[in-house]
């Protein structure tokens, strides 16, 4: 069908009328989904260690805010997220060893 977005697919399918109400929706959604991904790692460093959320929140966002940035217009989609993913794994790696050095090293099972 030769389109790039969701929008141009409802406009060529439909109408203007139809690609219209979506717009709010979207910019909505991608809000809420930015919010949720800023929040989700101090919240993770707030259980495991303690930290303050307030200064986590507003280092993580404005870190990912210019990363995001930079990368934006150095790097198409698939490498984007290519990277995105590597940075995912590398923090469930890191919180996994943050993890393992907080558990004891003497672990002996005591019949109840």
């Amino acid at each position: 069908m030769k389109v790039f977005t969701a929008y141009e697919y409802l406009e060529s399918r439909f109408d203007l009328k139809t690609r219209d109400p979506y717009r709010p929706y979207f910019l909505v959604q991608r809000v809420l989904s930015a919010g949720i991904t800023i929040l989700h790692l101090p919240l993770s460093f707030l259980a495991v260690l303690g930290w303050n959320l307030l200064y986590l929140n507003i280092i993580i966002g404005f870190s990912r805010d210019v990363v995001y940035r930079k990368w934006r217009y150095l790097c198409c989609v698939s490498s984007t997220q290519k990277q995105q993913m590597a940075v995912i794994f590398g923090g469930m790696f890191l919180a996994f060893l943050i993890i393992l050095n907080f558990l004891p090293l003497d672990i002996s099972l005591k019949s109840a």
